[in-house]
């Protein structure tokens, strides 16, 4: 798959070829990074809920 993804950078001629990989590779880098951001954010929201429900029953 990283092959690939970097194969076309050995034809420089087919330009659309490239742009179109790296299209795809920036949309999937972007898709993870974000998807990491909101499991981050949940798992911290979550914590945070865990939390409070523990102060209020103290």
């Amino acid at each position: 798959m990283i092959y690939w993804l970097f194969s076309a950078v050995d034809f420089p001629t087919d330009s659309f070829v490239i742009s179109y990989r790296w299209l795809i590779t920036t949309f999937v880098l972007q898709l993870t990074v974000s998807f990491f951001i909101i499991f981050s954010s949940i798992s911290s929201f979550s914590f945070l809920n865990l939390e409070i429900i523990k102060q209020e029953n103290i």
